[in-house]
């Protein structure tokens, strides 16, 4: 079976004139077909009614929001790192003294952003002058032959600035995809963050319930304190000798409440001065005290934990912030990609054409230069739009500069 033979298996298409055609056909077909004055014309109509604005438009909010985004975690980071020192949470990573600040990082690779916006300004612009030059060297609908000469050195002069644009396109694909990466691994360090937190979260934890039980078992001693027996009858005979019929509600408020009993013991200690009950006095006093202490502990305790889970909470948000930023600034990459491949193509293209002084070819180019002439006259503006929407960018940056 023949090369030929063994493709046409593919499977077939059918068009408006009722045949099927497979993917054979249609690559054989005579390129005469589609160089057509009704092609080109409807081929050009498409493009004139193509409206880059808005996608450009787009594109620039979603620059705008990036830099939102970037302006945020700086600012939370800030706040992290803040409450890590407040913490003195440490790393739980070897060789390394404490948790290393977020924000640092995190400003360096905003700068990093901004810097490529910049650079992306500056391409864009020299891109757009360079379409200028493309239009103006193809006003005409017809080349004469008198004139090929010059604008092939034309062409050639356009594929050095395309040259120069595909660098800068590589240069920026490179940058911004090295971009999304560390931010990729700046998430890995948050996750780290993340991981030390919850440990000292813990740590805390396990110190509240430890001091809560001391608490419990304090107050227990001090129930005791107070309703020793020697104490108990000192306060008996005190309220004996100073009421009247209210002997047993006192009795029932000294065994519910110790600090009624301990309010009675200050008074009794007042006037009375046994060695017994000033000891026993001072052991009530010692237990009070710490009760404070601890309570005062517990207090700050709960603070504390409070903060770590708070902390823990933003850090994780973050997480999912940078995820979006670091799809987004991959997203940013594709597009100086789209533009490479697009300037190679034209490149390959004009370099063909001008190496050849056939009529043919030449009435062809002429053909193709009134659609491209329209295709370029599109992009020219949407990279004037987008070259607007960066200038919005750099004074935005200038303001962050005075922050």
């Amino acid at each position: 079976m023949s090369l030929r033979d063994d493709r046409s298996d593919s499977p077939p298409y059918c068009y408006d004139d009722g045949q099927a055609h497979t993917a054979t056909d249609l690559e054989d077909a005579s390129v005469d077909e589609l160089n057509t004055p009704q092609v080109h014309t409807s081929f050009q109509s498409a493009f004139q009614n193509t409206n880059t604005s808005l996608e450009i438009r787009r594109l620039n909010r979603m620059i705008s929001k990036l830099r939102d985004l970037f302006r945020k975690l700086s600012i939370d980071f800030a706040g992290h790192d803040e409450e890590l020192q407040r913490l003195a949470i440490k790393s739980k990573r070897k060789n390394r003294g404490g948790t290393p600040l977020l924000r640092p990082r995190w400003d360096n690779l905003y700068d990093r952003f901004r810097t490529l916006l910049d650079d992306s300004h500056k391409n864009a612009t020299t891109a757009s002058a360079a379409l200028r030059m493309y239009l103006v060297v193809f006003t005409d609908e017809t080349i004469r032959s008198g004139e090929y000469d010059d604008i092939k050195a034309e062409v050639n002069n356009l594929i050095t600035t395309a040259n120069t644009g595909i660098d800068s396109a590589r240069s920026f694909e490179d940058n911004f995809s090295k971009l999304a990466r560390d931010i990729k691994a700046f998430e890995d360090d948050i996750r780290d963050t993340i991981a030390t937190v919850q440990t000292h979260g813990s740590t805390v934890e396990e110190r509240l319930d430890s001091t809560r039980l001391r608490v419990k078992e304090l107050r227990v001693c001090l129930d005791g304190a107070t309703s020793k027996t020697q104490m108990t009858k000192e306060g008996f005979a005190c309220i004996k000798c100073l009421l009247i019929g209210g002997l047993s509600a006192a009795a029932f408020l000294l065994q519910v409440s110790p600090d009624a009993t301990t309010a009675v013991m200050h008074t009794l200690a007042a006037i009375y001065h046994g060695v017994q009950f000033v000891e026993m006095l001072k052991e009530v006093r010692e237990l009070k005290k710490q009760i404070r202490e601890e309570n005062k502990i517990i207090t700050n305790l709960e603070k504390e934990y409070e903060a770590t889970i708070c902390l823990e909470g933003s850090l994780k948000r973050s997480v999912e912030t940078l995820d979006r930023i670091a799809s987004k600034v991959d997203a940013f990459s594709g597009i100086w990609h789209i533009i490479k491949t697009d300037m190679s193509e034209l490149r390959s293209e004009l370099a063909s054409v001008a190496s050849t002084h056939v009529p043919e070819a030449v009435q062809l180019l002429t053909l193709k230069l009134v659609i491209t002439r329209c295709v370029y006259s599109k992009l020219l503006q949407a990279l004037d739009e987008y070259v607007r929407g960066t200038i919005g960018c750099e004074k935005e940056s200038d303001d962050d500069n005075l922050v």
